[in-house]
């Protein structure tokens, strides 16, 4: 049972083979210190990673188009006091899904569906 639900699925996904994928990957260390006379002494490193990929499956006329984008980082502040917080900073998954099917002449029928989630956690003392 299980083999034939993984062969037809197999069927399926050559059968929509992508045609079109774009995939991209970033990754961001960065560090600063300053010191002035309100603030004292502070240390900062934020490190960010974040991954887009869009896909674009074709059967026939029939196409789909699947986006996804997701973003985490995070940011520690250190101050001379000895306190230390880390908090998130850019922090949301994005999808979007387009499903086209040309219906005539000058008539493409398109149906989408579009998707964002933040999320987000309070400061930490660390």
């Amino acid at each position: 049972m299980i083999r034939n639900i993984i062969l037809v699925l197999l069927i399926i996904y050559c059968s929509f083979y992508p045609s079109l994928s774009q995939t991209r990957l970033s990754l961001s260390l960065s560090q600063s210190a300053s010191n002035d006379w309100k603030t004292s002494e502070v240390m900062t490193i934020e490190a960010a990673a974040g991954i887009d990929t869009r896909q674009h499956f074709s059967l026939d006329t029939l196409s789909l188009d699947i986006a996804l984008k997701i973003a985490a980082g995070v940011l520690k502040e250190s101050y001379s006091g000895g306190n230390s917080y880390l908090r998130p900073t850019d922090n949301d998954i994005t999808g979007e899904a387009i499903l086209k099917y040309p219906l005539g002449w000058a008539v493409e029928g398109k149906a989408s569906k579009t998707s964002t989630r933040e999320f987000s956690v309070v400061s930490y003392l660390v």
